[in-house]
């Protein structure tokens, strides 16, 4: 599949990026998917989770995992704990995963501390791309996401990308069978959120996969259950990109005359499953 490509609207440099960056987005951002995925839709049935919620967070940067440090990813994160505390979710991992991350002073690659006096949290940081992590330094019940965020990825601009798309499809391969992997990725435009989903679908469409879009009238779908791996046969697009109603970042000033949409940290957004 060849990939789109076009100026570039991403910020080139760490200060750029740091900019553009909105946290009360990022975080709301979570909050509301949860929120969609838990309340509206039913995908996420918390009886299925057990009290354990693993978040992957995947082309991250210094930006969502600085340091390896309690004090620095609960002041980032707490309104998240907060809210996954809420839900009688009892242990969190978090999996920040991005070739632009910091390695840890210490070569640490994870902590684990009490959030709250009762939530445990794991956050691990690898300095990679996805599809690079070695799978066998995670505990196993990490291993696999119940939940994967892409923030602004740009799979449109990266080839990286359909490695990383194709590693998401054998871990929902490999995931236990009633918890399906959610994966929602954002995008600063409409337009780099339609690029990002047309070569999210172009990739699997080559590899055999049908695409088709969950009816918005059905607050619960229900999946075929798939009994061996190797089963999956359908990208499903539990919604189409749209404007995301938890972006609070300020318009930046545009990079390229390509697009006329204001750029905007996380403005759109877009998630599918596979079954």
């Amino acid at each position: 599949m060849e990939v789109k490509s076009r100026i570039s609207l991403a910020p080139e440099s760490t200060s750029e990026a740091a900019r553009s960056l909105h946290p009360q987005t990022r975080s709301e951002t979570l909050i509301g998917v949860l929120d969609r995925l838990i309340n509206d839709s039913k995908i996420i049935q918390m009886s299925k989770l057990k009290g354990r919620f693993v978040l992957h967070v995947v082309g991250a940067d210094e930006n969502e995992c600085p340091v390896l440090d309690s004090n620095v990813l609960i002041a980032i994160y707490e309104d998240i704990l907060k809210k996954l505390k809420s839900l009688d979710i009892h242990r969190v991992a978090i999996l920040f995963s991005g070739p632009n991350l910091i390695q840890d002073e210490s070569s640490r690659s994870s902590i684990t501390f009490l959030f709250d006096d009762s939530l445990e949290v794991t956050i691990y940081s690898a300095s990679c791309c996805f599809h690079e992590i070695d799978k066998s330094l995670l505990l196993a019940d990490h291993a696999y996401a119940t939940l994967t965020l892409m923030y602004n990825p740009g799979i449109w601009g990266y080839s990286s990308w359909l490695t990383t798309l194709s590693s998401f499809f054998e871990d929902s391969s490999r995931a236990e069978e009633d918890i399906k992997p959610i994966y929602v990725m954002t995008a600063y435009t409409l337009e780099e959120a339609e690029e990002d989903y047309d070569n999210v679908v172009a990739h699997f469409e080559s590899q055999g996969l049908r695409s088709l879009v969950l009816p918005s009238d059905q607050p619960s779908i229900q999946f075929e259950s798939t009994e061996s791996i190797g089963k999956l046969t359908t990208l499903a697009w539990l919604w189409e990109c749209q404007p995301n109603p938890h972006c609070k970042a300020p318009a930046l000033e545009r990079r390229s005359a390509a697009t006329s949409s204001p750029y905007r940290d996380s403005q759109f957004w877009s998630a599918f499953i596979f079954n």
